[in-house]
C-alpha cells in the first residue's frame, strides 16, 4: 500500500489468462453436454423401465385367458379372434407362461 499502481500486463501474462478463461468456459460446456446427455439417458430409461412395469401388470390376466384358450380352443370365429389378439399381447409383452 505504497500508492502505487499496479504494473501493466505483459502479453505473455494476458494470453495466459485469456487460455485460463477459455479453458473454465470449455471445461463448463463440456460437464454441461455430460449432465445434459446423463438426464436424457435416465429419463429414457425410467421411461422404459415404467412401460415395461405396467406392461407386466398384464402378464397374470393375459397368461391365465392364454392357457385357458390353450387347453379349450374357442369354436366362433371371435372367440377365435380374441384368442389370437391375447395371445399376441401375451407374446408381445413377454409374459411367462401360467403357473397351474
Amino acid at each position: 500500500m505504497t500508492g502505487e499502481a499496479p504494473a501493466p500486463e505483459t502479453p505473455a501474462t494476458e494470453h495466459k489468462r485469456n487460455i485460463s478463461e477459455w479453458r473454465k468456459l470449455t471445461m463448463f460446456v463440456v460437464c454441461l453436454l455430460v449432465f445434459t446427455a446423463g438426464g436424457f439417458y435416465y429419463a429414457n430409461w425410467k421411461a422404459e423401465r415404467t412401460a415395461r412395469e405396467g406392461d407386466q401388470r398384464w402378464c397374470s390376466l393375459l397368461s391365465t385367458m392364454d392357457s385357458a384358450y390353450q387347453e379349450a380352443p374357442p369354436t366362433t370365429p371371435t372367440g377365435k379372434k380374441l384368442a389370437a389378439d391375447i395371445h399376441g399381447l401375451h407374446e408381445s409383452f413377454q409374459c411367462t407362461k401360467a403357473k397351474p
